[in-house]
């Protein structure tokens, strides 16, 4: 059965992620993603216009996602919120670590495609965290900081996590169960490490 223009674009992304992800932007041809797919080179022109067009259409994909990493409904504390962003991150970026392997390749390659993605990337997600902070700033939930900067900061920790888990596979941080890092890095982000005597 011949796939239906959908599933074809489909397919096509699918190879994409892959091979982007494997080879970066630079290192991925239109052959070798033909050949991924099991088409001609002509075969992939008529779904995409160029490798470029490919590669945003990967981003657009993600870009979508990213509201799934916020809470669907107000918490009752900071802390639960920050919890479950964590969670949704973490259980959403860790079994498919494509999209990981492309971001860095991205942040590496430096060409304007690469920095596009990345750009479109960092703006969607955060400012969906700066608004977060900006609300608790505003209600006096938290110190008077740079949102942004917290934003930043709070994501520094979490991606970092990400890489621990599925890039340097450190074993050990491997061990800890979702739920446990989630409390351990919100903890240390609002509360940081010092007993309260020192």
């Amino acid at each position: 059965m011949t796939p239906t223009r959908t599933n074809r674009k489909q397919q096509i992304i699918r190879a994409a992620k892959e091979l982007f992800a494997k080879h970066g932007f630079k290192g991925t041809t239109t052959k070798m993603l033909a050949a991924k797919v099991g088409v001609s080179e002509a075969t992939l022109y008529k779904y995409f216009t160029s490798k470029e067009d490919i590669y945003y259409a990967l981003l657009e994909e993600k870009l979508q996602n990213i509201e799934s990493y916020l809470p669907t409904s107000q918490k009752t504390s900071i802390r639960k919120t920050l919890e479950e962003i964590v969670v949704n991150f973490l259980e959403k970026n860790t079994d498919d670590v494509s999209f990981t392997k492309i971001c860095l390749f991205a942040a590496l390659e430096q060409n304007a495609y690469s920095k596009n993605f990345v750009q479109k990337l960092r703006k969607k997600l955060f400012t969906h965290l700066d608004k977060l902070f900006e609300n608790w700033i505003s209600e006096k939930k938290i110190k008077e900081l740079e949102p942004d900067l917290l934003a930043k900061l709070f994501f520094g920790l979490l991606f970092y996590t990400l890489l621990l888990r599925t890039i340097f596979h450190d074993e050990k941080f491997s061990q800890y169960n979702l739920q446990y890092l989630a409390q351990h890095i919100a903890d240390i982000f609002l509360t940081g490490v010092l007993n309260e005597t020192t």
